[in-house]
């Protein structure tokens, strides 16, 4: 029997392989550049067929990557000449508890379809601003929502987890079950095995919430930055939150973009903004909006099928010299339209956040800061492109590291948010960098569940002995 036909006898499922009809479609992804051509694409129907699929790879020496969402730019969803675990076919759906505590959530499933859910059943949970991320990467990586004002990161409403280990073994982590595994879990990525179901907590919501986009022309970049800088400063309340990109208009033209959201009422969440409408955009589409187009507000600049290049710092708060001063070099860097640059500024109060000890979760960016995410997108093949993206995107973000020198604990450098990385082999001083103190903790549970390192894709975990 060849080894195809071995494969396709071992589980429950579709398989695909290159040349077969839906071959290019299987193994297309969010951001083109993470794309890698797969020697067997598979589509599990259930935990047991991945445990098989986990299985025949390791015992075949074929390395794994699993694919939730698809939406990594480093290519960590992907496999040259390897093996995809896709889950988003099968293992999508999510259901709510019958008592409306906690959501069950699949593997494969998207952020709409958890977002959909919630509103059926009056509840939600903090989440992806971009609808169609897959909940797993982001929920391994930490997770960041407009909710996290009041809830926190994700990974601090997750309760349990079903996973299939290297070894082919399906456990449930919780606190009280594989408690060091769903600690790693919790921040540490996918560097432990496939999480088949998410199980998180909800909270009950209202169907509607206050929010929509404000958009200034770029050269009102500083006063807008000034606004912001003052309400960070006040003290937003945890049913806030603002994004904020700096970058040109699909027309060209320089503009910053403020994504505003008020978990309450349309008049308290005027109230709450007023000081930016009295800026006085050219457009304003804020306004009372069901709960689920919040994380559609992104869409816009996260469409698929784009070359991709991201990464990220932090910051103490906006400061408008160093975004006026970047917002130049993004204007200089996207003039000619080859490759679209910008940077987003996350103001998600940090008070729940900041409220986990450091060691409690593998995550360890618990400081009281504010996220900046870097992001060059283009639409042509070539390694030169891909250069030019990565120098310009550095570029940018030197103007924040280097303004930053000036104003001691403005920020700090590296490493940002981790789920805001293209690179797709990153050297182990920069996994020591994101994970600081927990990363020998780590080493030593990637050591006893994942010894062989079958899963080493995002910021690959070296196995350590206690």
């Amino acid at each position: 029997m060849s080894l195809d036909a071995e494969l396709r006898a071992a589980f429950n499922g579709e398989l695909v392989l290159p040349g077969d009809p839906d071959y290019a479609n299987a193994i297309a992804r969010w951001a083109t550049n993470a794309e890698r051509k797969a020697r067997y694409v598979t589509f599990p129907k259930d935990t047991q067929a991945v445990s098989a699929i986990v299985n025949w790879a390791v015992s075949n020496n074929i390395p794994i990557a699993v694919k939730g969402g698809g939406h990594s730019a480093s290519g960590s969803s992907s496999s040259e000449d390897g093996l995809v675990i896709d889950l988003g076919r099968h293992l999508n759906k999510v259901t709510v508890s019958e008592d409306k505590k906690v959501f069950f959530i699949g593997g494969g499933a998207l952020w709409e379809d958890v977002d959909r859910a919630g509103v059926e059943n009056g509840v939600a949970t903090p989440g992806g601003t971009v609808n169609h991320t897959g909940v797993g990467g982001l929920i391994l990586g930490g997770g960041y929502g407009y909710l996290s004002g009041e809830y926190g990161m994700v990974v601090d409403n997750l309760v349990e987890v079903t996973i299939v280990l290297a070894d082919g073994r399906i456990v449930t982590a919780s606190e009280i079950s594989e408690p060091d595994l769903f600690w790693a879990l919790r921040g540490g990525g996918g560097n432990f095995g496939v999480v088949t179901q998410f199980v998180l907590k909800c909270y009950p919501q209202r169907p509607t919430v206050y929010g929509g986009r404000l958009f200034y022309p770029g050269e009102r970049i500083k006063e807008v930055i000034e606004v912001a800088r003052k309400w960070w400063n006040a003290g937003p309340s945890a049913k806030e939150a603002i994004l904020l990109t700096a970058a040109r208009s699909p027309a060209r033209e320089p503009v910053v973009v403020i994504n505003v959201f008020y978990n309450g009422e349309v008049s308290d969440g005027e109230e709450k903004f007023k000081d930016f409408i009295a800026l006085g955009p050219i457009v304003n589409t804020a306004a009372e909006v069901p709960v689920p187009v919040i994380n559609t507000f992104q869409n816009t600049v996260a469409v698929h099928g784009r070359y991709t290049y991201m990464t990220a710092t932090s910051q103490a708060g906006p400061d408008p010299d160093i975004c006026v001063s970047a917002y130049h070099e993004v204007l200089k860097t996207s003039e000619d339209g080859a490759v679209d640059t910008a940077f987003i500024l996350e103001l998600y109060p940090h008070e729940k956040i900041a409220s986990v000890l450091v060691e409690a979760t593998a995550f360890p960016a618990r400081k009281s800061q504010i996220g900046v995410l870097f992001m060059a997108r283009w639409d042509e093949a070539g390694q030169q492109f891909a250069d030019r993206a990565k120098n310009e995107i550095r570029s940018i973000k030197d103007v924040f590291i280097q303004g930053a020198s000036k104003q001691a604990g403005l920020v700090d450098p590296e490493p940002g948010y981790s789920n805001y990385t293209s690179e797709e082999k990153l050297p182990a001083s920069s996994t020591k960098n994101i994970f600081k103190g927990n990363y020998a903790r780590l080493q030593r549970v990637k050591h006893q569940y994942d010894r062989n390192n079958v899963f080493f894709r995002w910021y690959g975990i070296e196995p350590a002995p206690a």
